[in-house]
């Protein structure tokens, strides 16, 4: 199965790099998204999830885009 992040979309993904108190790097067992940088261990696994829901988080109203757009200026305003 392609690997696919449930929360950003993402189809890539690479290892984990550790510096240690030495200043020395080491591989770890881990993997980091290349889209939105979760940590996870089974890229399989992390595919098959479900994003996760947004706790006490409103549903967005059909046009909630309309609500980030900056009104426009009239002519002769500062």
């Amino acid at each position: 199965m392609p690997f696919r992040c449930p929360l950003c979309g993402s189809t890539s993904f690479g290892p984990v790099t550790v510096r240690r108190r030495d200043g020395s790097l080491y591989l770890s067992s881990l993997r980091q998204c290349a889209g939105c940088s979760i940590v996870f261990t089974d890229p399989e696994r992390l595919s098959k999830s479900e994003p996760p829901p947004t706790p006490n988080a409103p549903p967005l109203p059909p046009d909630f885009r309309r609500l980030w757009q900056t009104p426009k200026r009239e002519s002769g305003e500062p």
